[in-house]
């Protein structure tokens, strides 16, 4: 930990930087994750009903 005493500027900074790219790594994951979620609902629901393309309707 840092001392009063120290007058270094990256004392407080050094755990900062790794914690706010794990913090946006897990944030794109998570946007990417239920992007691929939607995706994957809709293509499920267009094969369900690609039979029924024909019908007319």
């Amino acid at each position: 930990m840092c001392k009063k005493e120290e007058n270094n500027k990256l004392c407080g900074k050094s755990y900062t930087i790794p914690a706010i790219i794990g913090a946006l790594v897990l944030i794109i994951a998570g946007v990417a994750f239920i992007v691929a979620k939607i995706a994957r609902q809709e293509q499920m629901y267009r094969d369900k009903w690609k039979d029924y393309d024909d019908c007319g309707i």
